[in-house]
């Protein structure tokens, strides 16, 4: 059995981990998707402050796998987290964090979140005085943002092909069955 100040040394790192993890996860999306939020509400204090009790809550809520982890670790107990939740120690934290945020806050409206992202990228390439050196950025970042469009669309017709080839597999099934394959 560990001490008292041994099991506080412990949780206060623990927090202090998963809560920079926890920001670092969520400032991205709400900076994109979550702004007039962030604006209405206070700003970075009030995120930051929101990030705390996320991670209060993700950590510390009743039958928390974090609790779990937690006894076992004061009774010298093996505790595998991947076995436990499917996920690393910081990405399990960090996804029920980003799932609770998308269950409190509702996502700026589309003309918000353009404005919001000219506003980053203009902040960003404004450090470049050079028009020519502006414009190679936007353009490669255009580049980029093609060869992830193409990306996502490779993807999507691998999950199309594996679909048909189940189809195809298939006894020429009922509508049933076609139905029951694109379901997965």
């Amino acid at each position: 059995m560990k001490t008292q100040v041994k099991i506080n040394k412990r949780k206060n790192s623990d927090i202090l981990f998963l809560l920079s993890a926890i920001t670092d996860e969520l400032t991205p999306l709400v900076h994109l998707k979550y702004q007039q939020t962030l604006d209405e509400n206070g700003g970075s204090a009030w995120f930051y402050e929101e990030c705390l009790n996320i991670t209060n809550e993700v950590m510390f809520s009743e039958g928390s796998v974090y609790n779990k982890y937690l006894e076992a670790w004061k009774v010298g107990e093996d505790f595998n987290f991947y076995e436990e939740t499917n996920d690393c120690y910081d990405w399990y934290h960090m996804n029920k964090a980003r799932k609770l945020w998308e269950e409190r806050y509702e996502i700026d409206e589309e003309e918000y979140i353009k404005k919001t992202l000219s506003e980053h990228i203009g902040f960003h390439i404004s450090q470049y005085e050079d028009l020519n050196e502006r414009g190679s950025i936007l353009k490669n970042a255009d580049l980029h943002s093609d060869k992830i469009l193409e990306r996502r669309k490779r993807e999507k017709e691998k999950e199309i092909q594996k679909v048909i080839e189940k189809i195809r597999v298939s006894d020429k099934g009922t509508l049933a069955k076609i139905q029951k394959l694109l379901g997965e």
